[in-house]
């Protein structure tokens, strides 16, 4: 068993272990035709642990931009009630005859 630590979006410290995959030193002491077929397993698990941890990598960041894009979409929607509002706001304001909302 051979463990990974590493820290996950929130800052947690997560520990993910590999089950079956031994020190590397213990598979240099095996006999010449297991060492072949262990270092093989080995390399698969390894392999597979890379490939996964990438692929949730790129899923959380996914999600990140999905939800960013999502509160910039609800910041827009603020900015153009605003705007509506002052619209409103300002139709109802009397002014002189000269004096424009642009002045």
């Amino acid at each position: 068993m051979y463990k990974f630590i590493f820290n996950n979006l929130l800052f947690e410290k997560t520990t993910v272990t590999i089950q079956g995959l031994e020190n590397p030193a213990s598979i240099l002491q095996c006999e010449p035709k297991d060492f072949e077929s262990k270092k093989l397993e080995a390399c698969t698990k390894l392999a597979n642990f890379i490939i996964n941890t990438y692929n949730n990598s790129l899923r959380s960041r996914v999600v990140t931009e999905i939800i960013r894009r999502s509160q910039f979409h609800y910041l827009l929607a603020i900015l153009k009630g605003y705007e509506i509002l002052q619209i409103y706001c300002n139709l109802s304001q009397e002014r002189k005859r000269e004096i424009t909302v642009k002045s």
